[in-house]
């Protein structure tokens, strides 16, 4: 009996492995198979001092994107800006935002523009330059729309207005301020320190 025992002792451990090995590859598989099912947003690409333009059918520039950083990631194709300038080239005048970052797609159909945001709507025959400032800001570039629904401080030569969100076409040159709307007006021209 114990020499039966014995003869299948190499039998049991050789089984014993086989059932161990499988196990074992049934976990790491399965290991293997969670860590594919979460994508990581981790950057494919990082670089300095870019610059995107978009021309148009007659080889003019529509808008530009400029950064002094840029972060990609891949996953979901975003960009992480640091110092963002948008340019939109309106027929009358160009209109530019600047601000301490931003973000968009790869496509740049929208680009969200945060903190310190300043835009400013060169002057044009018949108007003065004219500036907003607000915390938060959506830029639709291929429309030429900006958008906010923040407070925002607009200033011309004239004329100074506090509201609280604001959109603005520059290629129809409209501007609509959406609640909370107060200024100041004086056709002699304002001083730095004016307030609503």
């Amino acid at each position: 009996m114990i020499r039966r025992i014995a003869a299948g002792f190499p039998i049991i451990i050789l089984a014993g492995v086989a059932a161990l090995t499988w196990w074992i590859d049934q976990q790491a598989s399965s290991d293997t198979e969670d860590r594919e099912t979460v994508k990581r947003h981790d950057p494919d690409v990082i670089a300095d001092g870019i610059e995107a333009v978009k021309l148009g059918p007659d080889g003019v520039p529509y808008y530009r994107l400029t950064a002094q950083n840029v972060v990609h990631f891949a996953d979901d194709g975003t960009s992480i800006l640091t110092m963002p300038v948008l340019v939109h080239y309106g027929k009358s005048a160009p209109l530019t935002a600047r601000a301490s970052s931003a973000a968009t797609d790869d496509r740049h159909d929208d680009v969200f523009l945060y903190e310190n945001v300043v835009v400013t709507r060169a002057a044009y025959k018949g108007a003065s330059e004219m500036n907003f400032r607000t915390t938060w800001l959506h830029a639709m570039p291929e429309q030429g729309l900006v958008k906010t629904d923040r407070p925002v401080v607009i200033r011309d030569a004239t004329t100074q207005i506090n509201a609280v969100g604001l959109e603005f076409d520059n290629k129809t040159r409209i501007l609509k301020l959406l609640s909370n709307v107060r200024g100041i007006y004086d056709k002699k021209g304002l001083p730095d320190d004016a307030r609503p």
